[in-house]
């Protein structure tokens, strides 16, 4: 087999390079192109160039670079569209159809050029789940279920531990409530789960319900 670089060309405004190759499986046998796509830092790796040739072995590592670029720019793509972390991204590639390696060498390509940063990212979502009235355990499992966990959501416990969870709660009862939580058991109760879905505590909801009736 022999494997033939036929053209070099750049893509995406030279931040990556288009190799074209024609294999052949030898004398009297079928040809085909094939077309790989490497960013700049993994061409300048190789410095191929019109006419060189590869081994199976070669071009099989080169496929695999190629995946990782391609699985990188479908990254840098989903990212564009709101933050994610590396867990989940690297979820979002492979359903997308790329391999373990490729979505996990592009999460951290990312990470590396400063488009992931999981400790802001996890901050602003309890930042903004907090402004619509939610409770530290709603945003706890919130954070979780987005990838964010261990040292990633050291600035949102931080911030957390400053937010007045039972005034949150109580401000909560007076929009959706009037004020004060229904009278009737079972309307109470349904009310009281209702908040506690919202990850507010019994504590938290004992002081909101406090602070309302003070307020009469």
């Amino acid at each position: 087999m022999t494997i033939k670089v036929v053209s070099v060309r750049e893509a995406d405004g030279g931040g990556a390079v288009i190799l074209s190759f024609e294999i052949s499986a030898g004398e009297g046998g079928r040809s085909e192109r094939r077309s790989l796509l490497l960013t700049l830092p993994q061409y300048r790796e190789r410095r191929l160039r019109r006419g060189d040739t590869l081994s199976p072995e070669e071009f099989d590592e080169l496929e695999a670079m190629s995946e990782t670029a391609a699985a990188t720019r479908r990254g840098a793509g989903i990212l564009a569209y709101g933050a994610n972390s590396r867990r989940t991204l690297q979820r979002k590639l492979m359903t997308k159809g790329f391999s373990r390696e490729a979505a996990d060498a592009a999460v951290t390509a990312l990470s590396e050029d400063g488009l992931i940063d999981e400790k802001k990212a996890a901050l602003r979502e309890a930042e903004r789940c907090a402004a619509a009235l939610r409770g530290r355990k709603y945003i706890s499992a919130r954070l979780f279920s987005l990838g964010y966990s261990g040292e990633a959501t050291n600035d949102a416990d931080e911030y957390l531990d400053s937010v007045d969870f039972p005034t949150l709660c109580a401000n909560y009862i007076e929009k959706k409530y009037g004020g004060a939580l229904p009278r009737e058991p079972r309307e109470r109760d349904r009310a009281v789960a209702a908040l506690m879905r919202r990850g507010f505590t019994g504590s938290d909801i004992r002081t909101a319900v406090k602070m309302l009736n003070s307020d009469e």
